[in-house]
């Protein structure tokens, strides 16, 4: 069970970097992994000291700059925010951003060929943030019911709800009930990106673990999902920025 967050500091090759303790009882060694929000993260297993941190981030120092430098790159060339420009990430591919401001009882939001349309009511309180992010979030529980309908069919599988939520740590979850939640931004990725994401989800139905058998039933579902994992970790950052 993961305990609170201790933020930390130190130099490496004059360079000063933040990094993240937390301390998990589950955990049987000390590892480093670049998490999205995070930065560098410390896992610190019950027992162990915190002042030792400092040594084994220096002794993988070359992997500790390197993957920081990715992640920086990756925040650069991430979307801006919802409503701040005239460009949307929409199923993995730019879409322009059109507003207009009428004489309406309420806001709309139009897709049509290669641009969202947003109309606005002219004495609106909502900002174009909110009725945009909203629009996206009915978006996403459309596809995301539509695939888990398909995927579980193919599957011979039954489930529960589906629901889309902001999780910081998650795309999707399982639970043992059946009930079925993804991460709305999802819709920012490419098709095959959000298809991976419900069979991870789907095969979750049927086994609730990692096991060797887990990845055989995604795999037989589909096969390229090694791809569509890797992206996500590499390109996961730039959806929720």
């Amino acid at each position: 069970m993961a305990d609170h967050k201790i933020r930390k500091q130190l130099l490496l090759n004059n360079q000063k970097i933040t990094y993240t303790v937390i301390r998990n009882n589950r955990a049987y060694k000390i590892w480093l992994r670049i998490d999205e929000e995070d930065g560098l993260v410390v896992v610190l297993p019950k027992g162990r000291k915190i002042t030792g941190i400092p040594k084994i981030i220096r002794k993988h120092k070359e992997w500790v700059l390197t993957a920081l430098q990715k992640r920086e790159e990756r925040l650069k060339n991430a979307p801006p925010p919802l409503g701040s420009s005239k460009i949307v990430v929409y199923r993995g591919r730019k879409v322009d951003l059109k507003i207009k401001n009428v004489a309406c009882p309420k806001p709309k939001v139009k897709l049509e060929n290669n641009s969202i349309n947003v109309i606005m009511p002219k004495d609106s309180d909502l900002s174009v943030k909110e009725v945009l992010s909203d629009w996206l979030k009915e978006r996403a529980l459309l596809f995301f019911s539509r695939r888990v309908e398909y995927f579980a069919g193919k599957l011979g599988l039954k489930f529960g709800c589906i629901c889309v939520r902001d999780q910081k740590t998650r795309w999707g979850s399982c639970s043992s009930k059946g009930a079925l939640s993804f991460n709305w931004r999802l819709l920012f990725a490419p098709p095959e990106i959000l298809d991976y994401v419900v069979v991870h989800e789907v095969c979750h139905l049927k086994y609730h673990d990692h096991s060797n058998r887990f990845w055989h039933l995604v795999s037989s579902i589909f096969p390229n999902y090694q791809k569509s994992r890797m992206w996500l970790k590499e390109n996961g950052l730039t959806l929720k920025a």
